[in-house]
């Protein structure tokens, strides 16, 4: 394990947020103390339009509290707020706690303005469920989202009864990822999210299911291992497509049986790989996966935990996970456990989603914990920052940027085992071009801020894509001809890495791909500019 000495304290350079924080609700919790709301969001780009679709869920604090008892339990309300590219907003409601989100393409009705979600919560009767939603008409407005049917139960182990755990704090929070297909798997070229994960807990052994968004299916129940509050990320190679589960959870039930893992599952078939990251006790780490393909890189893939640990009473750092496979070769050690430079922090977070990186290929772009500070000595007490991580080493890098304009005024009661769960970060699933930063101010209001990935000192909602600005590959699906609006050399590869075709383009010319048969490619265009890939369909 490799430890970084840099800390927020002395050396890190802080950048301040250049907007106002977005109010998104106002929420009344249940509970007499007032920080334990669950929030998350996630993200889809949208095809022919700039900004991304978004859902932000919160729920009310529901818990059986320990001091004093409540009985019947207090649980409330999930709310769901949903933002469409052109603006248009509209907000849902029922019973339950605990919730997270993931957004989903309708593979039955592809372009029509129509996408679904699945929200796993925990419901009154101490139930984890899966709640499906419908949104439909996006970018007009009239966007309504409703849920569909009758939320579906999660399947228990054998023997168990239901409301075998309690539901006070943060204990009994489900994940859920979903899988973003190869580029161009849905309309205007994006990857299509269909297939989901979702993990949880019971009486300390953790369990995954995998279903269907857009019908709501799910697999029975199947066990992973021993441990407590589970996360799940969903990675697909892109150059072998076989897609995997990585699961980060806590290995022990109490600080005094230690330990902080990840295991990495090949869906449809093939053994699981665990590794073991740290000895201390784990509060709620979170894991998001990248892969990557480009022509000069090949392939890679590799994974990010956040955690806060507890090797001492007031000691907090977050972990990173890498798995990085040059060339698809893996070295003598390709597992790299790194030590993020995060001291002192109350809340874990972190993103990812398919996009471009390190100026060409396809593959995500990642950003690191976001995090409540409570650093007194240098000011950040009461502030969230976020970091991003370098594509090729993975390692959180500098500077830190500062989230909220306001601070958090439940700090110093904004107990860690609450602002583990304050905090969401999700980048677009499909094309990683944005990055959204949602939280709870620890007293009763739920804030958002969009900003574009290349600049993510969280700007107003609206600022342009930098690739807005930037060369254009069009149409694309393409049948015979392919045109850039920039004029440079290319070269076309498979997804297996193979030059299939190369020659000098002109500035809005047709590139000739006739010969090519219908399947998934990348163009690589070099020009006096830039070097850029990007992927394209023939179907």
């Amino acid at each position: 394990m490799l430890l970084f000495n840099t800390s927020i304290r002395t050396t890190a350079q802080i950048v301040s947020p250049v907007n106002s924080d977005v109010h998104v609700a106002s929420v009344v919790p249940q509970k007499p103390w007032r920080d334990d709301i669950t929030v998350n969001c996630d993200m889809l780009s949208v095809p022919g339009q700039q900004l991304p679709l978004r859902v932000i869920v919160w729920d009310e604090g529901s818990c059986i509290d320990k001091v004093p008892p409540i009985n019947p339990p207090t649980v409330g309300n999930v709310h769901v707020y949903v933002e469409d590219p052109m603006g248009n907003a509209t907000t849902t409601s029922f019973q339950g706690a605990h919730p997270d989100v993931v957004l989903g393409d309708d593979p039955q009705n592809p372009g029509k303005q129509t996408y679904w979600m699945l929200i796993p919560f925990v419901d009154d009767n101490m139930e984890y469920k899966l709640q499906r939603l419908v949104i439909k008409n996006v970018g007009t407005p009239g966007l309504s989202v409703s849920t569909v049917g009758i939320s579906m139960a999660l399947a228990l182990p054998s023997g168990l009864p239901s409301g075998v755990f309690p539901l006070y704090d943060t204990y009994g929070l489900p994940h859920i990822d979903a899988w973003a297909e190869a580029p161009g798997t849905a309309p205007g070229g994006l990857c299509a999210v269909n297939r989901y994960v979702v993990t949880y807990d019971v009486a300390s052994q953790v369990y995954y299911q995998t279903g269907s968004i857009a019908t709501g299916s799910t697999s029975a129940g199947i066990w992973l291992d021993s441990g407590q509050h589970p996360d799940v990320a969903a990675q697909i190679d892109v150059k072998s497509g076989t897609a995997y589960a990585h699961f980060t959870y806590n290995l022990g039930t109490s600080p005094t049986t230690l330990g902080l893992g990840v295991r990495e599952m090949p869906m449809g078939g093939g053994a699981s790989t665990f590794y073991y990251l740290t000895p201390y006790y784990a509060f709620y780490p979170r894991i998001e996966a990248m892969s990557r393909w480009d022509p000069l890189q090949k392939m890679a893939r590799w994974q990010v935990v956040t955690s806060e640990t507890r090797p001492g009473q007031h000691h907090f750092q977050s972990y990173g996970y890498n798995n990085f496979h040059p060339n698809n070769n893996p070295p003598n050690n390709p597992y790299l456990s790194s030590l993020f430079p995060l001291n002192d922090h109350k809340s874990n977070a972190v993103a990812a989603g398919v996009g471009r990186s390190m100026g060409s290929g396809i593959g995500n772009v990642q950003y690191t914990a976001g995090y409540l500070s409570w650093d007194t000595n240098a000011n950040t007490q009461n502030y969230m920052f976020v970091r991003s991580i370098d594509g090729s080493t993975g390692i959180a890098t500098a500077p830190y940027y500062q989230v909220n304009v306001n601070p958090i005024p439940g700090y110093p009661t904004y107990y860690e085992i609450d602002a583990s769960k304050g905090l969401a970060l999700s980048s677009c699933s499909n094309s990683g071009n944005y990055i959204l930063a949602a939280w709870y101010d620890g007293v009763s209001e739920i804030y958002e801020k969009l900003t574009p990935i290349s600049n993510i000192q969280f700007r107003p909602t609206g600022i342009a894509d930098p690739d807005s600005r930037t060369t254009q590959l069009y149409p694309n699906p393409a049948y015979s001809e392919l045109r850039l609006t920039t004029s440079g050399h290319y070269d076309i590869y498979g997804l297996d890495g193979r030059q299939l075709q190369s020659g000098d383009a002109e500035a809005d010319h047709p590139i000739r791909i006739g010969q090519l048969p219908a399947g998934s490619y990348i163009l690589r265009l070099q020009s006096a500019s830039e070097t850029r890939a990007f992927p394209f369909v023939k179907p």
